[in-house]
């Protein structure tokens, strides 16, 4: 009798290049694929998805779903345009609510929202797990200041809610990922 052995390998399709790569190396002491070192240091300074709530998909995606948000997203590109991911029109009056609502309620600081961009759409589908969200980056006015910052604010369509890991850091004067 011979065992077989076989490992999952996650890749990335390049649409423009149409090509394939992955972020993962095999590792023969844990006989396993592992995030190669600069992904690693890359992963260090993303958003911690769990910590804030984006996982929480109520159901698990199959393949026709895998397929049809995938050919929504290549037909928009093509376009170039991503049908319902703009915040200027009426249908997502709810989500500038929703991110003015968060940022008056969670920075003290914030006297006006000046500008809210949609700046990308991430999703992550598997047997396993399931992220969705938005990322939009909010121009904010400071209390008893002319000048304006930045803040990157997650929505996540299933909640409809907003939030943010960035925090005020007082020594420079920006917003910032907060790291654990």
């Amino acid at each position: 009798n011979q065992n077989q052995e076989f490992r999952y390998l996650e890749v990335e399709h390049d649409m423009n290049t149409d090509e394939f790569s992955s972020k993962y190396i095999f590792s023969n002491e844990k006989r396993n694929f592992v995030l190669n070192e600069t992904e690693v240091e890359r992963r260090s300074f993303l958003s911690n998805l769990e910590k804030l709530g984006i996982k929480n998909a109520p159901e698990k995606t199959n393949i026709e779903k895998i397929i049809l948000d995938y050919k929504e997203l290549v037909n928009g590109e093509n376009k170039n345009q991503i049908p319902g991911f703009s915040i200027t029109g009426s249908g997502n009056y709810e989500i500038y609510d929703e991110i003015v609502a968060y940022i008056k309620r969670d920075f003290n600081n914030v006297s006006f929202v000046m500008n809210i961009a949609w700046d990308s759409y991430n999703t992550f589908l598997s047997n396993y797990d399931i992220y969705n969200y938005h990322t939009y980056v909010v121009q904010v006015r400071l209390n008893e200041s002319d000048s304006f910052r930045f803040i990157e604010v997650l929505y996540n369509p299933f909640k409809k809610e907003a939030i943010s890991d960035f925090i005020w850091n007082k020594e420079n004067g920006f917003f910032e990922r907060k790291h654990d």
